[in-house]
């Protein structure tokens, strides 16, 4: 795409390791700063949080509870640029919780977010994450 540089994709995969970081930190502020102002979250469970102050929130109070100690493993599996200030990428992430050593399939997610670059800064606008779950068999 036309005015896309490779800058602009390292940014973004900065900006999402910038994200793994702050959950790997436990610090749900430096999580919220990754976002736009106004953007939405919407977490495994379909909770839909709203903007950057409730999402640093949110996430805190479970780095403080449940997900204490928790570390976030991702890898960006694509990055398309849908115009040249506006990026879509497709993320496979799971946890590792306190005293595991192996990932376990049943937390294994796949997210959707999207990117934007607002006075030259990329941030994220959106984030969906999803479990990902077998399908039963057809019958």
């Amino acid at each position: 795409m036309e005015n896309v540089t490779t800058i602009d994709e390292q940014a973004i995969r900065s900006l999402y390791q910038q994200l793994i970081d702050a959950w790997n930190n436990g610090d749900g502020q430096a999580y919220g700063a990754v976002f736009t102002e106004d953007a939405s979250y919407v977490d495994v469970t379909g909770t839909n949080t709203q903007g950057r102050h409730a999402i640093s929130a949110s996430h805190q109070h479970m780095f403080q509870t449940f997900l204490k100690g928790s570390q976030l493993v991702a890898t960006i599996t694509s990055i398309r640029f849908l115009r040249p200030d506006v990026a879509l990428l497709h993320v496979l992430g799971n946890t590792l919780l306190p005293g595991q050593t192996e990932l376990a399939p049943d937390r294994a997610t796949m997210e959707t977010a999207i990117a934007v670059k607002e006075q030259g800064e990329w941030l994220f606008a959106a984030l969906q994450n999803t479990r990902i779950m077998q399908m039963p068999p057809r019958q």
